[in-house]
């Protein structure tokens, strides 16, 4: 991927519900404030007009819904929603890979997945974040 030409946005799941009995933390679905966040952020992204070109989420249920809230009100074509399992539980060097992986195009890239990955390509892209 041309780093250059390309805007990357990375955005966590919203806040999850621990306690909603589902069979696996993948089947871990948000709760109520993270379903709530998910649509202001949506909002947020829209009323600035930073509508991606591609998103890339874990499709693990807590982060495909984020995306799904998200992705709404920027009326994101759903052919330009990848859903790689390779996202959930991934590793920097995973995450460094499925971005690697995108078109060599210039563009908006969302990419909607969980920590810790998310946070470590944050500081290896930013080293100098808080």
């Amino acid at each position: 991927m041309n780093m250059k030409s390309k805007e990357l946005i990375l955005i966590r799941h919203g806040k999850s519900s621990w306690d909603s009995g589902a069979a696996s933390d993948f089947e871990r679905p948000l709760n109520q404030r993270g379903m709530k966040d998910s649509r202001r952020l949506g909002r947020f992204i829209a009323e600035r007009n930073w509508e991606p070109h591609w998103v890339i989420t874990s499709p693990a249920l807590r982060a495909s819904t984020t995306c799904d809230l998200v992705c709404e009100p920027l009326e994101v074509p759903s052919t330009r929603i990848w859903r790689d399992r390779r996202v959930y539980d991934a590793s920097l060097q995973t995450l460094k890979n499925v971005i690697g992986e995108t078109p060599d195009l210039p563009g908006r890239l969302f990419l909607i997945g969980h920590n810790p990955g998310l946070e470590s390509l944050l500081l290896e892209l930013c080293p100098s974040a808080p």
